[in-house]
């Protein structure tokens, strides 16, 4: 037992700033906050709380959702890390993948999004860092748009300005984790008001309603499993009866 304890330990530094740990999308504390605004709850639904915010020289808020999913942290990882499997879940991606590799803890990640009719999809490349911290049993995944990244436009797509935010992903008790998702974005073109509305209570909303099923659905099938085998002890060492705390 103090063997396997020693092996966890002395390969954390493998996971410190995220490692290879995820590949996702989004996540970065206070990095799209602005002290001038306060969060307003726009809905409740399905056990998950809307905000919005004002943003300084924009008409468009940044919108947060905070929800509970059920499953451990690295539970919720394991489908996060599957970029390509973000069309599952994210709603309206249409189009996940990794574009490269910069380090262990930072990646280059293109995103499209389907747009309603008659506004045109929205694409972006985004950098991608994340922190793990083992002890809290938390995740934050910050992602920021890569402008400068030669990726060549897509034909009949907007590229989208900016595309800012964060997941953080914290364990709050036995097989609970409370997923918080914020987006900081700048669609580029004409956006019709009714659609910004929409748009602000829709993709958080899915996104996590979506996020809960898609946990649900491959631990169930145990599609991540090896994912899951290989992270769980960072997050849960097993304790000296030979349990894991989750």
């Amino acid at each position: 037992m103090n063997r396997a304890l020693d092996q966890i330990h002395s390969r954390r530094a493998l996971l410190i700033g995220g490692g290879a740990l995820l590949v996702a999308l989004l996540i970065g504390g206070n990095t799209v906050a602005h002290a001038g605004s306060k969060w307003e709850t726009i809905t409740r639904k399905s056990g998950i709380r809307v905000l919005q915010k004002e943003r300084e020289g924009s008409e468009i808020p940044i919108v947060k959702g905070v929800g509970i999913v059920k499953g451990n942290v690295v539970d919720v990882l394991a489908v996060i890390d599957d970029v390509p499997g973000r069309t599952k879940w994210a709603h309206d991606c249409t189009d996940s993948r990794e574009l490269e590799k910069t380090s262990p803890y930072e990646r280059v990640l293109y995103h499209r999004s389907a747009v309603t009719w008659p506004v045109s999809d929205r694409d972006a490349v985004v950098r991608v860092k994340v922190d793990a911290n083992f002890e809290a049993k938390r995740v934050k995944v910050t992602y920021r748009t890569a402008r400068r990244y030669p990726f060549p436009k897509v034909s009949g797509v907007v590229r989208m300005p900016k595309l800012d935010g964060y997941f953080v992903i914290q364990a709050v008790g036995e097989d609970r984790t409370r997923v918080t998702y914020v987006v900081d974005a700048d669609p580029g073109g004409m956006i019709p008001d009714w659609l910004i509305s929409m748009t602000a209570k829709d993709v958080p909303l899915k996104t996590l309603k979506n996020l809960r099923k898609r946990v649900r659905q491959t631990k169930a099938s145990g599609k991540y499993k090896k994912f899951v085998d290989y992270w769980h002890p960072y997050f849960y060492p097993p304790k000296e009866d030979g349990k894991t705390s989750s």
